[in-house]
């Protein structure tokens, strides 16, 4: 119970990991935790659990280049209602995928833009890969799967508003797109 909020009963530590590790085990990035029994000057503090930050020095070290190659795109809880901001890098990859988004994807090349490819689904040599879709689809299914309603949409807000995701994308290497890590779904099954 956080504030008189009932969060206790979602927050059991075993539910967010465990979606976590699921996305690992489909072959995506996700980040690894740790469970720890706290104690300062031999007071025991209780359970808590560690989670990595899947921003640019994450993927430095699991997809190579350097930290400054990569956005990182999350949502701040600093405000209400909650929007996206970038913690690493630039915000100008992502603003394209969104005015794609607001444009729809009636057309084939429309779509397919978003993967580097002409309206027939052939890759462009050379062009930019805006997502990893293999890695989005497999995502949503975790979304979908485990029944998550605070992650990449929050039903807190209505539907309305994004929360607890992180979209990664290295600059350097535009044939990759966005990938998307799993983050704060203890709200799920």
């Amino acid at each position: 119970n956080r504030d008189g909020e009932p969060w206790g009963d979602y927050n059991t530590f075993i539910r967010d990991i465990y979606a976590r590790k699921m996305q690992g085990e489909m072959k995506q990035p996700y980040t690894r935790s740790r469970y720890y029994h706290l104690y300062l000057n031999g007071l025991y503090w209780g359970l808590f659990m560690t989670e990595e930050r899947p921003e640019a020095s994450y993927a430095e070290s699991y997809f190579g280049d350097d930290k400054e190659d990569y956005d990182v795109v999350k949502v701040t809880t600093q405000a209400w209602p909650y929007y996206n901001i970038v913690t690493d890098g630039y915000m100008d990859t992502w603003e394209e995928i969104w005015n794609m988004c607001r444009t729809g994807f009636a057309t084939n090349a429309n779509y397919f833009r978003l993967e580097g490819k002409d309206a027939s689904g052939y890759h462009i040599d050379h062009s930019t890969v805006y997502v990893d879709i293999d890695n989005l689809i497999e995502y949503m299914i975790l979304v979908f799967y485990t029944g998550s309603y605070d992650a990449p949409v929050s039903a807190w807000g209505g539907e309305t508003m994004p929360n607890n995701y992180f979209g990664i994308y290295n600059r350097k290497n535009k044939g990759t797109g966005f990938v998307f890590v799993a983050h704060d779904m203890e709200q799920c099954l």
